[in-house]
């Protein structure tokens, strides 16, 4: 199954209504209802097929804003106070749940969690039926800590079942604060979703703990949260490695158990330069450093990691943010130099030595980063305020193609799967991700001149117009 990356609106300059590959949480809807009221209606019909060429649709989708996510060959459409599961198999409306969400919405095939009304609630995605819920704890802020207080528990394992509860959260054992005077409160926040389980953190004591789809209100294991400086930290990513292990405040840990990874006992180091893992896949795994927390001073570094052996592959090099992919034999980093000018260096993976390196190219407003032997990213003109979403070959850093993307029109869509590298402008095109060599595969099924979504499963390339109109091409 594919589960794509969860979405927010793009950072680009001067031109609204993108979407980047990137994890935070933002309220979507500001309605209240009681725990318990979120519903799924049952399937309505679908709209009548027009073919149009290789496309399907379009279905129309009434109040959708964005195509949130996929699992399988299920698109989850977020709309106003609406989520919306489609059958990209044959355009099927297969539930809408009428709720005030926020972002993110994550899960696979095991669940689908999302935050709504100060709950966590997690849905079968084929059903749209509730099969987890609690509402989300609040504990109160110490007023004289800027910092996450450090719990009393030394170990981020499972806790005795005679451990005293905290605010709905068994297991958990933290200091109370002692302030007569109450501080708002700081509400849990979901940071990932998979496998069964659900990640929450609280900002508010500086805890993290996971937990069962099917009993999002019990911690299975708690542990101190990962530490970063505000400016760097980037959300889930930072948290959740591969799939399989947590980033916490005392180390890297199994997400299941809470038992220690293999690796990574330094992560959340707060002495100099913060530490964290970091990697999507198991073979592509990373230390990360912080700039230093105090004098904010340099760059972050990023260093391929052995998670077997715990010891660097290769050297550290500077890096904000990292791209990798195992089919490929480079990675590449990227240093921010400020708004108007990041640095993109690829490095080899297995030596660290450096194989090229340009400025003033972003990994913003592209969804797929490095796949294969291409490297996507952003090329901004600060004179002109213009994008032009950039297709690079990794190992030298040449342009194979180039789409611009001027101001007032839709940055060009990206997706990559199948090994193939799939781009969405006028037309959609795909691109070998070892070759490089280009298909054309269709004009667009209508005349797009404002923003629109664009994903891209094993199966389907979808995209969601700013009619809302839903289109899906078979691959």
């Amino acid at each position: 199954m594919l589960c794509s990356p969860v979405k927010t609106r793009s950072r680009r300059p001067l031109t609204l209504g993108l979407t980047v590959t990137f994890f935070m949480c933002v309220t979507a809807c500001s309605s209240t209802q009681p725990i318990g009221s979120d519903t799924a209606t049952q399937p309505r019909a679908s709209a009548t097929i027009q073919p149009s060429g290789p496309w399907r649709g379009p279905l129309n989708m009434a109040g959708a804003n964005d195509i949130l996510l996929t699992i399988g060959d299920t698109a989850i459409i977020g709309g106003d106070q609406t989520l919306t599961g489609v059958n990209l198999d044959d355009l099927s409306v297969l539930w809408t749940i009428h709720t005030n969400w926020v972002l993110p919405i994550l899960g696979d095939a095991t669940g689908l969690a999302v935050t709504t009304n100060n709950n966590i609630t997690v849905y079968d995605p084929g059903s749209g039926a509730v099969i987890g819920q609690a509402p989300l704890t609040a504990r109160p802020t110490q007023p004289s800590d800027s910092t996450p207080p450090t719990p009393n528990s030394t170990d981020a394992t499972a806790a005795p079942s005679d451990a005293p509860s905290d605010a709905g959260t068994p297991g958990s054992s933290f200091t109370a604060p002692t302030a007569p005077n109450t501080p708002p409160v700081v509400w849990e926040s979901l940071y990932w979703a998979g496998s069964g389980l659900v990640l929450v953190g609280n900002a508010s004591d500086g805890s993290v703990c996971a937990r069962k789809m099917t009993d999002p209100g019990t911690c299975l294991w708690t542990a101190p949260n990962l530490w970063l400086p505000a400016a760097d930290f980037v959300g889930t990513s930072s948290y959740v490695i591969a799939g399989r292990w947590v980033n916490t405040g005392q180390g890297v840990v199994d997400i299941a158990t809470g038992k220690p990874a293999p690796f990574g006992a330094d992560a959340g180091m707060r002495t100099g330069h913060p530490v964290y893992y970091y990697g999507q896949t198991p073979d592509r795994l990373f230390r990360m450093t912080s700039p230093d927390q105090l004098q904010r001073a340099g760059a972050g570094t990023a260093q391929p990691w052995d998670a077997t052996a715990d010891q660097p592959i290769s050297t550290a090099v500077p890096a904000d943010t990292v791209s990798a992919d195992p089919s490929s034999s480079v990675f590449i980093s990227t240093v921010n130099q400020g708004d108007d000018a990041d640095t993109v260096t690829a490095y080899s993976w297995a030596s660290g030595q450096q194989s090229w390196t340009q400025d003033n190219l972003f990994q913003w407003n592209t969804q797929i980063g490095l796949s294969g032997t291409i490297f996507a990213a952003t090329a901004y003109s600060s004179s002109t305020h213009e994008q032009d979403m950039l297709l690079l070959d990794a190992a030298t850093g040449q342009e194979i193609a180039r789409y611009p993307a001027a101001i007032g029109t839709p940055f060009p869509g990206s997706a990559a799967v199948n090994g193939k590298v799939y781009v969405g402008a006028d037309s959609v095109v795909a691109y070998d991700n070892q070759t490089g060599a280009k298909q054309s595969l269709a004009s667009l099924p209508e005349q797009l001149n404002q923003a629109w979504d664009f994903v891209a499963t094993p199966k389907h390339v979808a995209l969601l117009s700013v009619s809302q109109n839903l289109w899906v091409m078979d691959l």
